[in-house]
């Protein structure tokens, strides 16, 4: 039975059992994995710090016949301030619903798992995490390849200087006014939308601080993101229900 070490991320776990839990964790070496850490839900059990949600630790993970079995764990970084805030273990509850959902088992992505890890970081900040959650929004689907365009009209190739924007999930990205009836279910966005999408996609997290933007704009691009992920993955997302709830409980 072969052995391996992995620095790795906690994205969930489920009960299994009594005492056992199934984890899976984002990993620098093997991508997503799914690993049993057997007796942790008994007290005093040496792996329960490092199996919490959103832990970042060392494990050594013995290799099963159907699911792995961690055997040991070194706490890296605990992110206990992140679970400790509601609205903060939301949001980066959601983050790792994203990733859990778009990428395949034991398929490395470095970058991916580098990704989450910052995001973890700036959220445990408290800066903008409505917009730190677009930002990974936007380069996580840069990282997997499904970035929406929106250079030009996605239809026609065409400007989207002049006119209306208008957004297609479907079509996969930006549609000018000529074409927007081309597909279904295209919503009409402000030109800023646009140009803060654009914006996420190429600057790096030293730069959100930068980035200026209205409420309206946000929650606009909210909404267009929410379609285009929901559309990819052919569902909506559990943790986004209690996220707005959460949201709608902060603005009250």
């Amino acid at each position: 039975m072969a052995l391996y070490r992995t620095q790795a991320i906690v994205l969930r776990h489920c009960n299994m059992g009594e005492a056992d839990r199934i984890i899976t964790l984002l990993s620098r070496e093997y991508g997503k994995i799914r690993a049993v850490a057997r007796g942790v839900k008994r007290p005093r059990n040496r792996l329960i710090g490092g199996t919490q949600i959103f832990t970042y630790s060392e494990f050594l993970i013995f290799e099963g016949k159907n699911l792995d079995n961690i055997s040991q764990c070194e706490i890296k970084e605990s992110f206990f301030k992140i679970r400790d805030d509601l609205e903060k273990l939301t949001y980066a509850s959601y983050m790792a619903e994203l990733i859990n959902e778009f990428l395949p088992e034991r398929e490395k992505n470095e970058e991916v798992f580098f990704l989450f890890l910052k995001t973890l970081h700036w959220i445990l900040k408290g800066n903008d995490i409505e917009l730190i959650a677009r930002f990974f929004e936007m380069k996580l689907l840069l990282l997997i390849g499904l970035l929406p365009y929106m250079e030009s009209c996605v239809y026609c190739g065409g400007s989207l200087e002049e006119g209306e924007i208008y957004f297609n999930a479907s079509m996969g990205g930006a549609v000018c006014s000529r074409c927007f009836r081309m597909g279904q279910e295209s919503m009409q966005i402000e030109r800023g939308t646009l140009k803060l999408m654009r914006s996420l996609a190429v600057i790096k997290f030293e730069q959100l601080a930068l980035i200026k933007t209205s409420l309206n704009l946000k929650q606009e691009l909210e909404r267009v993101m929410r379609s285009y992920i929901t559309y990819h993955l052919e569902k909506k997302l559990k943790s986004l229900e209690f996220l707005n709830k959460v949201k709608n409980k902060t603005m009250t």
